[in-house]
């Protein structure tokens, strides 16, 4: 079986090793990306089966990310899922 692939999107290098680390252990691959218009380009060039991204990040921020979905028909495939660091 291919080992499915996850892209996460987080300004915070910390946790984006956390979740990192949880998914390599439960056998994921994982792509990183800081920011979003990074991680609109890691979509276009991994192909992932699931996007993980932050909601509040610099540059382009979750919402405004998820939103280029409709025009980016890779991402389209990938199911999201949205996480926010603890104020």
């Amino acid at each position: 079986m291919d080992q499915r692939k996850i892209l996460i999107v987080d300004d915070e290098p910390g946790l984006r090793d956390l979740v990192r680390i949880n998914l390599e252990h439960e056998g994921f691959a994982v792509v990183q990306a800081e920011n979003g218009r990074l991680g609109l380009g890691a979509v276009r060039e991994e192909l992932p089966d699931m996007v993980i991204l932050a909601v509040m990040m610099p540059e382009m921020d979750g919402w405004e990310t998820s939103s280029h979905r409709c025009r980016c028909l890779c991402l389209r495939r990938a199911c999201r899922a949205r996480i926010s660091s603890p104020a």
